[in-house]
């Protein structure tokens, strides 16, 4: 077990945390927070988000992140794929996010469009794992750039 010294200046950021109320605390907190571009598909690829399923999941995936304290920069659903430029509080590992954004959102989608029954068996709608950087060698403009040339490419501002 690590125990900072007297005096030294891990002691003195300890009694400054000690000193500050829980409201301040989890503000310095929020202020940390990490940014990263996570990308996921449909399992098989197979291009099932159209429609009212599209919204739902958007829905879905808004209202997850909402629950976790979770900032969506900016995101962008495709017909296979999603994107997402998102804003993790420190005190939340990044798989726990996306274990509960794809579990939840699968888990709906398949209770309330039964067309995906047939396709979809072992009811698992997202594909296993995720792609995931940060926004530290590329700057937060390039990465929202990067989700906007979709939209630029439709003429319904919509993404494929």
């Amino acid at each position: 077990m690590y125990l900072p010294l007297r005096g030294g200046p891990e002691s003195q950021i300890l009694d400054w945390l000690a000193r500050v109320d829980g409201a301040k605390r989890s503000d310095l907190l929020k202020k940390s927070s990490q940014k990263d571009l996570r990308q996921w598909t449909t399992k098989y690829r197979y291009k099932v988000m159209r429609g009212e399923m599209r919204e739902r999941i958007r829905e879905i995936i808004i209202q997850t992140c909402h629950e976790l304290g979770v900032h969506i920069e900016k995101g962008v659903l495709s017909t296979d794929h999603v994107h997402m430029f998102i804003s993790v509080p420190p005190h939340i590992a990044l798989s726990k996010v996306m274990m509960r954004i794809k579990g939840r959102s699968s888990y709906k989608i398949q209770r309330e469009f039964s067309e995906l029954r047939k396709r979809y068996w072992g009811q698992r709608f997202w594909a296993r794992g995720f792609f995931s950087t940060t926004s530290g060698n590329v700057t937060d403009v390039v990465i929202l750039q990067y989700l906007e040339l979709p939209s630029k490419r439709e003429p319904t501002g919509i993404s494929r």
